[in-house]
């Protein structure tokens, strides 16, 4: 079936996108998720076992993945990452000052999917990422720069840092489950309460307009992730007098990530995270501990290393590998997630869509028919070109640079080699 009218064969189809929606999520009801009980607590021990292992790997094993001495390992994170009431308190008051910013600075509203277990009710999201962001990085600029806090003493700290996350993570996680238990407003429960305490209660936790699940997806991780980041380079700066050209390159990587989902955070309310996925252990701990603690190590290694430089042409290939890198990642979701909004009739054209402006972000859409796939999905082609999402349906995890020999990573990236067809869908065709 053909529509040529763009706006009415998107209006058309909003049923039979929601139909997908509700039949994904029915189909997953009927079965655990994860490996259930036993493999939820393997992921609750693995997540936070890794964070350690890799911390000492990263400081005090060379960056060798081969732990000899299991007793200096045991020694080093019981004396490294022991957290203080500076750790903890400066990390609760990050995450307090980002809640207020959040709730305080004008920012659009954007509309999610309709939520049937609200009868259809569609929520309210503030997206006010980019005036936050900016904030934030005013603010810890003029900290530092006054003295009152110093970004690059993070790194002498990190274990505990990340010991403050951790303990901040499970205790939310405790928090929300229970809370939840207790208003009556858990969803799709097993039964099974560590799988539950897993996969959450909670579908869409509030405080007042501040909807708790999108801002730790969109704020928390990412944030502190280029802090940490940061803080690597000022340390190097601080010891050697200058930054490497590959520590630039994890700086320019992980802020052009960070920049970016705050610029389409519009976009994150009609991703499966938010509109099924319940908040529990898994989407809190990784989104407040795991990520960022993880993501970093690339750049705590080249702040243990003094400045080293690649030649002047790899330094050029691989910058111009992650801006392409994060072309595809930024482009793809971007067509995505407003393809849409616009078969929801939630998207609206603002100024801030061109901070920066990458051309294909938009789909001119001309033509939706449907296909015969286990879900229903809308083929969008545009007047000249294949849609790129297309070409790069797992661009889901952004660009990372690897320190010691610049690697490019732009995870999930799937180049489908034939065909020029762009899958751009309501639902979640593909599991995303």
């Amino acid at each position: 079936m053909c529509i040529r009218d763009s706006a009415n064969g998107v209006a058309k189809h909003n049923g039979a996108a929601r139909g997908a929606r509700d039949a994904k999520a029915k189909a997953l009801e009927e079965g655990f998720e994860f490996g259930g009980t036993w493999g939820a607590l393997a992921l609750i021990v693995w997540s936070h076992a890794q964070l350690y292992y890799f911390w000492y790997c990263i400081t005090h094993n060379n960056a060798s993945l081969v732990v000899t001495d299991w007793a200096d390992f045991a020694h080093q994170v019981r004396t490294g990452c022991a957290p203080t009431a500076r750790t903890v308190g400066a990390y609760v008051l990050f995450i307090v000052v980002q809640a207020v910013l959040a709730m305080c600075v004008p920012g659009h509203e954007v509309q999610g999917y309709p939520l049937p277990h609200l009868g259809g009710v569609r929520l309210s999201y503030c997206c006010n990422g980019l005036g936050c962001w900016t904030l934030s990085l005013a603010g810890l600029a003029a900290l530092h720069m006054s003295g009152a806090f110093d970004l690059a003493g993070i790194q002498a700290d990190l274990g505990a840092y990340m010991t403050s996350a951790i303990i901040v993570a499970d205790v939310t996680a405790i928090g929300a489950y229970v809370g939840a238990l207790c208003l009556g407003t858990q969803h799709r429960m097993s039964g099974h309460r560590l799988y539950d305490f897993f996969m959450g209660a909670p579908l869409n936790p509030r405080i007042g307009s501040l909807d708790l699940k999108m801002f730790a997806e969109a704020r928390v991780s990412w944030i502190v992730l280029f802090l940490l980041t940061l803080s690597a380079a000022l340390l190097q700066l601080r010891r050697h007098g200058s930054i490497s050209g590959p520590m630039c390159l994890m700086v320019l990587a992980h802020g052009l990530y960070t920049h970016t989902i705050m610029r389409g955070e519009e976009g994150i309310p009609v991703t499966w995270d938010i509109f099924y996925e319940k908040w529990g252990w898994m989407l809190i701990f990784w989104n407040l501990a795991g990520v960022p603690f993880t993501y970093c190590y690339q750049s705590i290694y080249l702040a243990s290393l003094p400045p080293f430089e690649h030649s002047a042409a790899y330094t050029a290939a691989t910058l111009l590998l992650l801006l392409a890198g994060w072309y595809v990642w930024d482009v793809s979701n971007s067509q995505r997630c407003y393809f849409r909004m616009q078969q929801e009739g939630t998207f609206r054209w603002r100024i801030g869509l061109f901070l920066p402006w990458l051309p294909g972000r938009f789909l001119k859409v001309r033509a939706l028919r449907r296909v015969r796939r286990p879900a229903f999905c809308a083929r969008a082609r545009t007047r000249r070109r294949v849609a790129p999402h297309g070409r790069a349906r797992r661009a889901s995890a952004g660009c990372q640079v690897h320190p010691n020999g610049a690697r490019l990573e732009a995870a999930h990236l799937r180049l489908v080699g034939r065909g020029a067809q762009g899958e751009l869908h309501g639902g979640h065709c593909d599991g995303e």
